[in-house]
């Protein structure tokens, strides 16, 4: 049987002073820290919404659906420290929840649907990843007006754990180190794509994705850049094996020497080369209602395409 949640998010909201020392302070976490006894991790979002952040929290409750209500308030409030936001957007509020048999259900209201692509991902993770460490909850279902929530792809997400999602978030660790990433870069004519694999140096804070994104922006000598310069990467992250790659609308800027199809595949091929993505999303300010050029929306999930790859004979790079 459902347990209704009887505090409204403006509630919440208006006890956020009261519970404010629950900083998001990730140190508590770090490798040479130990975990307080009997705390739980609460997981924020970064300030620029790209990763998730653990914050150790200790609880005032101790039963299961005690635990969720207090949890969930937690992650609707904007934590003290400025490196993190809250989880839940004040728009958003969870009407009701229910936990049978180690299964917890979440019922949101319809403004759910309203969050950014790669937010919405990112959000579901910090909240399965932080009601999943309770004794009693080994599973979370989403639903939004009463139905089961769909990813990007039209999907039902169905039941999620914490190893449902995977993280690429860099530690504070400061170690270059070289790495092999494998780019598509424009052919000549700008009408194709050429395959190439070079070695780079980087430091590990860096995620896979973030580093092939920031070498396709960059100039060179030999290949010409398929994003327009001056161009800015304002978020970018991993789930359900979907890259969410969030320009500024400087992506827009058009470069007719390179066919549509060479730019958008450029980004998307380099990124697939990556074990862990299988499709990539391009968002511009956080939107998806763009069609690039003439043909390439948006709003398309894209996958690999190597029928415009064509060989150079390329050698690896420096």
């Amino acid at each position: 049987m459902r347990s209704k949640i009887i505090k409204v998010l403006s509630l919440v909201i208006a006890l956020s002073v009261l519970f404010s020392l629950t900083a998001c302070d990730t140190s508590i976490v770090g490798e040479h820290n130990e975990k307080i006894e009997g705390a739980y991790s609460l997981y924020y979002l970064s300030a620029d919404a790209t990763q998730i952040v653990p914050s150790d929290y200790m609880p005032k409750e101790r039963k299961a659906v005690s635990l969720v209500e207090e949890f969930m308030e937690k992650l609707a409030m904007q934590p003290a420290d400025d490196s993190c936001m809250e989880t839940i957007p004040r728009y958003i509020i969870l009407q009701d929840y229910s936990l049978e048999k180690k299964q917890l259900s979440l019922y949101f209201n319809e403004l759910y649907s309203n969050l950014p692509i790669d937010r919405e991902v990112l959000t579901r993770a910090a909240i399965v990843r932080t009601l999943t460490q309770i004794q009693g909850v080994e599973c979370v279902y989403f639903y939004v007006s009463e139905k089961p929530l769909k990813d990007a792809m039209g999907k039902y997400v169905g039941m999620m754990t914490a190893d449902s999602f995977v993280e690429n978030v860099g530690r504070q660790i400061n170690n270059i180190s070289p790495q092999n990433i494998t780019l598509y870069h424009p052919t000549e004519d700008g009408l194709n794509l050429t395959k190439v694999t070079k070695q780079v140096y980087a430091s590990n804070t860096y995620s896979a994705e973030k580093l092939i994104i920031t070498h396709l922006m960059e100039k060179d000598d030999k290949y010409k850049s398929v994003i327009s310069d001056g161009t800015k990467l304002i978020s970018i992250s991993t789930m359900d094996g979907v890259c969410f790659v969030n320009f500024d609308s400087g992506f827009l800027a058009q470069d007719y020497m390179l066919s549509e199809e060479v730019i958008i595949y450029a980004i998307v091929n380099s990124l697939c080369e990556l074990p862990n993505v299988n499709k990539v999303q391009i968002l511009v300010n956080g939107d998806t209602d763009f069609v690039y050029r003439d043909e390439m929306t948006l709003q398309e999930l894209y996958e690999r395409n190597l029928d415009i790859v064509v060989d150079e004979n390329s050698k690896d790079g420096e």
